[in-house]
């Protein structure tokens, strides 16, 4: 299967390609204060409003800073968001990288704060780490987003 891969730092991370509907140059978000701090703002995508998340923020790193391969990964909305689609910012996405699923193996430990856990595999020497966009949305950040 195809990943589309970004680094959080000196994390690589990996998302399979068909949960991501497209890959968008970074563009000027209009900016919602008093919210979490992984919203990073709303697109004015073909006059929908969509909620972008900071995937740094998410995983725990400092927010993304906008550089030439940083990129709005575009998702379908999921259960998770009401079914509405969002974006994540992510930096240095640069890769599609082909992996077989029984490459990757469960991580040892996950971490509460981000709802992460997903699984490894191994490229280049380095680990990779598997997510689904809509599994590191934190609940704080789903209620503020798409209240029930």
């Amino acid at each position: 299967m195809l990943y589309v891969t970004y680094w959080v730092g000196n994390d690589l991370f990996a998302i399979a390609a068909p949960e991501i509907e497209l890959v968008l140059p970074y563009a000027s978000l209009k900016v919602t204060p008093k919210l979490h701090p992984a919203f990073a703002g709303t697109l004015n995508f073909h006059s929908e409003p969509v909620p972008i998340l900071d995937a740094n923020v998410l995983l725990g790193a400092t927010p993304v800073q906008e550089m030439v391969n940083t990129r709005i990964l575009l998702c379908p909305g999921t259960e998770a968001t009401r079914w509405r689609r969002f974006g994540l910012a992510a930096e240095r996405v640069t890769a599609e990288l082909r992996f077989n699923e029984d490459e990757f193996v469960p991580a040892p430990a996950g971490n509460a704060e981000t709802a992460l856990a997903g699984r490894l595999a191994r490229w280049q020497g380095r680990l990779v780490q598997q997510i689904t966009p809509s599994e590191v949305i934190t609940p704080c950040v789903r209620e503020q987003l798409w209240p029930a």
